[in-house]
């Protein structure tokens, strides 16, 4: 039996090991290792679940459990004759262990990590920071210019060298959501909510915060502390508790009774100056609001059943966790004036969506439509990539093809309008893809940059504002192209563009992938205060993907978009008749 799995009790103990191994599989980023990673997560999950011991299973019995495929069984099987598992053993040895916070910087991987140690001794950032200055990391083999320029810019978009090291919100929303299960599992617990950045939905997070409502909270923390996917308990607070996990950064966990859970819930979601304004509106109104809750001028405890209900109480219009960010929101909630924004279940269609014809795209166009009508939209865009992306872009004749094979789908399909329409490239001028004639055999297009990241705001804000202006152009794609924590957006005259696209009508882009977030919610403010129009789009390149557009509806809120402005709530009639026109 290796070290450190001897005496192995139960399945927490096994689910343990198995999150451990999702995790450093993750890590190693081989080929295929990500879907591994995750059915390794799946079945950690399954097994702390499980009513009877896994490992007095055989493998056959053990892959009945829903979530531990053969592959899986095979370890576990592997652990009950040997009491380790090879592979977990390779990867500990493997994995830069120490330099965690490296991993954090856009263009470093485990790999490049482990090199940095082993050659300079560099184990975080400050000591990255002093390594790339002095022209160390030049001597790094494997380090030629290109990654040494990517570190560099990565390090720059980390911010000041006394800044904190912030997660892009796409692997927030990951850890969150993978914790939150467990979470929820735990006996006891009636409520969960995420808190702090995360909460509000910005695009970076400081920390992955978490609420629980228990009628137990001390009883409820501790099952948290000793849950298979903790692997040890970072440091704990008044009602709370740190717990570094198996896979990803520590996660900052607190509870209260469920009466005070939507006051605490706004309490740790806002920006501490929302909610010093909010405690001394309520008091200027006779509410007190203290660790139980609310209380009235009797010093009643006030029952409010979530968070639209404390505002409630107060007086104020609900304020939505993605805008308590201590501006002017509480203002304008006094009198009434904050937008109405768009709910998922508002969304009657999608607009931008990619299919198997497409090299990036993974469901057919079959699946594609049949996807849209079980989520009851009334229409959906296909929008395949063009050709001058030349990797996945359609030839013409390919699009010919489509079209028909699509005319043929939709006409199964009467319920559902559909749009056969491309992702077009925005070129270096402007231009887009194809010649008018062909394009105007297309019944939608939405424009996107691709490419030459690095020109100028001047060149950027032309060639932006020539794509709008062209009649074939219905909405701009993720208008700054970029990748929050991985790469910067372009630079461009925001004012310019956004009066271009009301003086066209086309509309923006809110793009529901969580490592765009794109156009940024200040953007999108700035939108809506012109009136300029949007699309929320999922840019799904696979089924599950269709299920996005909770990301983009909470972006939408984030920029204060009213719900009259997103075109995608518009009845099939009138989005059609916009479209065409």
């Amino acid at each position: 039996m290796a070290t450190g799995d001897r005496g192995l009790t139960g399945n927490a103990d096994v689910a343990r090991l198995l999150y451990e191994l999702g995790a450093l599989t993750g890590r190693s980023r081989q080929r295929g290792d990500r879907y591994r990673a995750e059915a390794y997560r799946r079945a950690a999950a399954a097994v702390a679940a499980a009513p009877v011991e896994v490992l007095a299973l055989s493998e056959r019995d053990l892959t009945a459990i829903p979530g531990v495929g053969a592959g899986t069984a095979a370890r576990i099987a592997e652990l009950r004759r040997t009491g380790t598992i090879a592979a977990l053993e390779r990867l500990r040895a493997a994995d830069p262990a120490g330099v965690e916070g490296l991993l954090a910087v856009p263009g470093i991987g485990p790999v490049t990590a482990a090199r940095l140690r082993d050659a300079l001794g560099v184990r975080d950032i400050d000591g990255l920071r002093v390594a790339l200055a002095a022209g160390r990391l030049e001597a790094v083999r494997g380090l030629g210019p290109v990654t040494r320029a990517r570190i560099a810019e990565g390090l720059e978009h980390l911010g000041p060298d006394d800044g904190p090291v912030r997660l892009p919100i796409l692997d927030a929303v990951g850890v969150a959501t993978r914790f939150e299960a467990t979470l929820r599992a735990l006996d006891g617990v009636s409520g969960l909510a995420w808190c702090g950045d995360l909460g509000r939905m910005r695009d970076t997070v400081g920390r992955v915060e978490l609420l629980l409502a228990a009628p137990d909270p001390a009883a409820v923390l501790a099952r948290a502390a000793t849950a298979p996917p903790v692997r040890e308990v970072a440091g704990r607070s008044a009602g709370g508790v740190a717990l570094a996990t198996f896979d990803g950064p520590v996660v900052h966990v607190a509870a209260v009774p469920p009466a005070a859970f939507a006051v605490e819930r706004i309490r740790r979601t806002a920006h501490p100056s929302h909610w010093r304004s909010l405690v001394r509106v309520a008091a200027e109104r006779g509410i007190e609001v203290d660790s139980d809750g609310l209380r009235d001028a009797t010093g009643t405890l006030v029952e409010v059943a979530d968070d639209a209900a404390v505002y409630a109480a107060i007086g104020l219009q609900p304020v939505p966790a993605e805008q308590r960010d201590g501006t002017d929101e509480l203002a304008l909630a006094a009198e009434g004036r904050l937008p109405c924004c768009a709910e998922v279940a508002d969304l009657r269609g999608d607009l931008h969506d990619h299919s198997d014809w497409s090299g990036d795209g993974r469901m057919t166009l079959a699946e594609l439509l049949d996807g849209a009508v079980a989520r009851g939209w009334g229409y959906v865009g296909v929008t395949d990539h063009a050709e001058d992306l030349t990797i996945n872009g359609l030839s013409r004749a390919e699009v010919l093809a489509q079209r028909d094979e699509l005319a043929a789908l939709a006409a199964e399909r009467p319920q559902l309008a559909v749009l056969h329409g491309a992702e077009l490239n925005i070129g270096a001028d402007g231009s887009v893809d194809y010649d008018p004639d062909f394009l105007a055999g297309y019944g939608w297009a939405v424009a996107s940059v691709h490419s030459h990241f690095r020109m100028d705001a001047a060149t950027q804000t032309r060639r932006l504002t020539t794509a709008i202006q062209n009649p074939a152009v219905r909405a701009i794609g993720h208008l700054t192209g970029r990748r929050v924590g991985r790469r910067q957006g372009i630079e461009l005259d925001v004012d310019a563009v956004l009066d271009a696209c009301l003086e066209t009508g086309t509309a923006l882009e809110v793009n529901c992938h969580l490592d765009r977030f794109d156009a940024p919610a200040e953007v999108l403010a700035e939108a809506a205060a012109r009136g300029v129009l949007v699309v929320i789009s999922t840019d799904a390149h696979g089924v599950r993907e269709l299920d996005n557009h909770r990301w983009g509806v909470a972006l939408a809120r984030r920029g204060r978009v009213p719900a009259e402005l997103v075109t995608n709530t518009w009845p099939a009639e009138r989005f059609l008749d916009w479209a065409a026109r």
